[in-house]
């Protein structure tokens, strides 16, 4: 049992319902549409000495949180708690990611340069893929060199929406990420920027 008072709440978010954890640190955990709820709170749950539905440090994420998906906030000015971010590279990567301002994207391999690494695209991509503070940390702002979106913890339709909301994908970019690549094709298996997103 951890030492951190660590407060949750939820989120109707249009894709679903949300889990915002927050500790006296900062955001500490949302959970992607479609993820089980229960996961997070095993996980909150190792870092807490008190963790309980308690709305005073959660209600501060979830308004911002609201109004982002309302397209009435474009940058988030949350403290955050880095506790589930992991150590070394991984935790420089989504430090790295954190700072990708609104409506602006950056390959792997810029990300993983900015975290120290410059050929460790891949690595960069699995520690996008653990992600616990999406779209916080916007990890849906990292795409391939090739202008692909690349893969996403809540799903390709989900990443290009929330870039589509941001404005940055416009109508010709839409079109090239909405090609149709033939089974087998090239973009069947992963290049050396294709990774594993949140």
């Amino acid at each position: 049992m951890g030492e951190r008072a660590i407060a949750w709440g939820t989120l109707e978010s249009p894709y679903g319902t949300l889990v915002v954890a927050a500790s006296e640190k900062g955001l500490l955990r949302v959970t992607m549409p479609g993820e089980e709820p229960d996961v997070a709170l095993e996980e909150i749950a190792v870092l807490a000495a008190d963790a309980s539905e308690e709305p005073v440090l959660v209600a501060e994420p979830i308004r911002q949180l609201e109004a982002y998906f309302e397209q009435q906030l474009t940058e988030f000015t949350l403290e955050i708690d880095w506790a589930l971010a992991g150590n070394g590279f991984g935790a420089e990567v989504l430090k790295a990611c954190a700072e990708i301002p609104y409506g602006e994207t950056r390959t792997y391999s810029q990300i993983a340069e900015a975290a120290g690494k410059p050929n460790a695209q891949r690595a960069a991509g699995t520690a996008l893929g653990g992600n616990p503070l999406a779209p916080v940390v916007p990890c849906h702002r990292v795409i391939l060199a090739s202008g692909k979106l690349g893969n996403y913890g809540g799903g390709e339709p989900l990443k290009r929406e929330l870039l589509h909301m941001e404005g940055a994908l416009g109508p010709k970019a839409l079109v090239k990420v909405e090609q149709a690549t033939p089974a087998g094709g090239a973009d069947s298996s992963p290049g050396p920027d294709q990774a594993r997103a949140a």
